[in-house]
């Protein structure tokens, strides 16, 4: 197992205890690997969806245990297993009341970062959903791999709270957070 995965499944094994920080958490999650809108019928809805079957079991368990929801799972099978929880109607829009997100924007509300142990855990989400960093007994490296500039620029902010220096580069359409 990669430096990386142990980090992660690290974060797995230890969700915050409190509720600002559980939201700031699955805020975190839902910068990354979530899909905001409307469905075929007009409905509002909230689609999850990731390769890593830890993240997605992380998010439901954030949504059942937070908010007392319960989204429809799916597993889709292509060139790999694709995992996915829909949240949609009343469900979503109270998730994203509770995030503090527009549906058209996915910007992070600072309200939700004031305090350092939130801001902590909302980098642990996205660093869950979308990071990676080798191991400090070689070349230290730390980045998280945004699809949107903005999201990149709100987490870099968030970093920058802590006093630690960090850039964004763009790679193959994607705003790498280091």
């Amino acid at each position: 197992m990669s430096f990386s995965q142990n980090v992660k499944q690290e974060i797995c094994s230890s969700l915050p205890e409190s509720r600002h920080c559980r939201i700031a958490f699955l805020l975190g999650i839902t910068i990354m690997i979530a899909d905001i809108g409307m469905d075929e019928y007009g409905m509002m809805r909230i689609l999850y969806h990731s390769e890593n079957e830890a993240v997605i079991r992380i998010c439901f368990t954030l949504l059942r245990k937070t908010i007392r929801i319960i989204p429809d799972v799916q597993i889709r099978w292509g060139k790999t297993f694709t995992y996915r929880l829909l949240v949609k109607g009343e469900d979503a829009a109270g998730v994203l009341e509770m995030l503090k997100m527009d549906a058209s924007d996915r910007r992070i509300n600072s309200l939700l970062c004031e305090r350092e142990c939130c801001r902590r855990s909302l980098i642990s989400g996205a660093f869950l959903s979308g990071g990676s960093v080798s191991d400090p007994r070689s070349s230290y490296h730390l980045e998280i791999v945004c699809d949107r500039a903005e999201t990149a620029q709100d987490l870099k902010g968030i970093i920058g709270s802590f006093d630690i220096e960090s850039r964004i580069h763009e790679r193959k359409h994607n705003f790498v957070v280091y």
